[in-house]
Formats: C-alpha cells, sequence, structure tokens
C-alpha cells in the first residue's frame, strides 16, 4: 500500500469536526461515561486569557448569555414603560380634546398639552388658510401661524411628503420658521402633517436635545396624536 493510499485512507476513516460537533449533540451523556476525558480537555485562550477547562469555558458562555438576555429584558422593559408613559399622555389630550368646545379652546388644549404633558421644549400650530377660510370669525392665537400650503411646501416641503410625521435635526433657518414665538438655536423636530377628509395643517414640536427626535424612531404614537387633534379640529373649521 502507498504512502498516498494510506494517508487517503486515514483521511477517510478521520470525522469531520461537524461530524464530531453532530454525534455530541446526539449523545449528550458522551462525557458521563468519559469523565477523564472532560477533566483533561483545554480550551486554548480566548482574549488573552489562560487556557481553561471546557466546563469553566460553558459556564463563562452561559454567564455572558444571561448578561445579554437581562440587558435586552432590561431594554424591553424601557420600550414598554416609555410606550405606557406615551399612550397615557395621548389618552389625556384625546379627553381633553373631546371636552375642548371651540376652536380656540382646541388650540389651547394642544399647546398645553404639549407643554405640559409631553414636556415639549417648542411648539407651533399651523392651519392652511383654506381649511379656515369659511369661518365667520378670524383665529388670532399666538401658538397659531396661518399660511397657505404652497408656503408650507416653500418652507419645509421636503420634509411633508405623504402625509407622514417627519423626524430629525433641522437646521437653523428651519427652526426658526417652524416656532416663531421661541428662540431655538439647535435641536431635533417632529412635523405632524394633520389631515382630515382634507389638508388642514401641521403641528411642530421640538426639543432642545438634537437626539430628541431622530428619523428611526417609531412614530407609532405621534400619528396617533395627530390623527385626534386634526379629527377635533376639523370639528369647528
Amino acid at each position: 500500500m502507498t504512502e498516498a493510499v494510506a494517508a487517503k485512507k486515514k483521511a477517510q476513516s478521520t470525522p469531520t469536526a461537524a461530524q464530531v460537533a453532530d454525534y455530541l449533540r446526539k449523545h449528550p451523556e458522551f462525557f458521563d461515561q468519559q469523565e477523564q476525558l472532560l477533566a483533561d480537555l483545554q480550551l486554548p485562550p480566548a482574549h488573552g486569557t489562560a487556557a481553561i477547562s471546557l466546563s469553566d469555558r460553558q459556564v463563562r458562555i452561559m454567564r455572558e448569555r444571561n448578561t445579554e438576555l437581562r440587558n435586552r429584558l432590561s431594554q424591553l422593559v424601557a420600550v414598554a414603560r416609555d410606550n405606557e408613559r406615551l399612550f397615557e399622555q395621548i389618552r389625556r389630550l384625546g379627553l381633553a380634546l373631546l371636552e375642548a368646545d371651540s376652536l380656540d379652546a382646541v388650540v389651547s388644549t394642544i399647546q398645553n398639552s404639549m407643554c405640559r404633558d409631553f414636556h415639549m421644549d417648542h411648539a407651533h400650530l399651523f392651519l392652511y388658510d383654506a381649511a379656515i377660510q369659511n369661518r365667520s370669525t378670524p383665529l388670532v392665537h399666538a401658538f397659531v401661524t396661518t399660511l397657505s400650503q404652497a408656503q408650507a411646501q416653500e418652507t419645509v416641503g421636503s420634509r411633508l411628503q405623504d402625509n407622514q410625521v417627519s423626524c430629525g435635526a433641522f437646521r437653523n433657518t428651519e427652526l426658526a420658521l417652524l416656532f416663531p414665538q421661541q428662540e431655538m438655536q439647535q435641536g431635533s423636530a417632529a412635523l405632524i402633517p394633520l389631515h382630515y377628509q382634507h389638508p388642514l395643517g401641521v403641528l411642530a414640536i421640538g426639543s432642545n436635545d438634537p437626539s430628541h427626535f431622530s428619523p428611526s424612531m417609531d412614530r407609532l404614537f405621534v400619528s396617533w396624536m395627530g390623527d385626534a387633534i386634526a379629527r377635533r379640529l376639523a370639528t369647528f373649521l
């Protein structure tokens, strides 16, 4: 028998790493019968540590996985608490809007809710002139700016697409236009289109924290808030 043939036969008879792993998975009792082997096994160093036994490595891996699971659980609990808080804030806003019996009352409710309940640093309501043109009395409120849809498109048109909430960092010039009654040098904002049967306007809310409103944030609750506000505004427009 040539050396090449012998080497080939030896290679064929030697199990692969995948076969060994598959065997150990199917026979978890293997090490019960090979206690000395288990004690003798030493795993190569990892991350600059000394060689450790298989059982020690298993314990370390389990601890790392437990730590990871605890961190994930903590994150899920934090998200659940934030969602519960937002839901309660929107619930209070909805009830307050139902109690508002005039357009002025609705506007004041929105302003108070943004500041007191949602703790926004800045907020301003823009109403389209086409939406309020049928009112017999003009709406005069420091929290409200009346403008045309064309003007809104010129100002922040790139941010308002498909009636979707827009979140993120805004340029200083945009912030000055969105919050005309307040000085906002930097930060982040959310633009909430108000639409019920037809476009009514836009609610702008802002934070001095540049990361508070991010493009990747979940917009579900903010959209719900916009829907509730738009439907109540439409009642008095």
